[in-house]
């Protein structure tokens, strides 16, 4: 392939396609992730704060949290986070939800809860 590509689409008008340009990257599975954020509970769950989740999917988050608030108001992203470990290839996810307000020593707490499975990446 030539590498100076360039056609005339448009009289005046040039354009130059790079192979690098149309090539786009799969997500990449890289084991156990660990999270640790504040979130709410879903409807009609009880046990969604405070404890560890195993999650496959966006859907088996969305069943145990409610959605992220504005990103504006910044007080729950655990759902965030997870769109963008699923979104990028993440497949088993290890996620201890924290009530809105949560202190350092509570995310301390949940990252020590993590460390004691089989996390890859925290």
């Amino acid at each position: 392939m030539e590498e100076n590509f360039a056609e005339q689409i448009v009289p005046g008008t040039f354009i130059r396609v790079q192979a690098e340009g149309l090539i786009a990257p799969k997500g990449v599975s890289f084991g156990n992730v660990g999270i640790v954020g504040t979130a709410a509970a879903a409807e009609d769950v009880t046990d969604a704060i405070g404890q560890t989740h195993i999650l496959g999917s966006m859907e088996d988050a969305a069943k145990l949290y409610a959605a992220s608030d504005a990103l504006s108001a910044g007080t729950l992203n655990l759902m965030r986070g997870l769109a963008l470990l699923f979104a990028n290839g993440a497949r088993t996810v290890y996620a201890h939800a924290l009530a809105a307000g949560a202190d350092q020593t509570a995310f301390a707490n949940g990252t020590a809860e993590l460390l004691k499975d089989t996390i890859n990446i925290l």
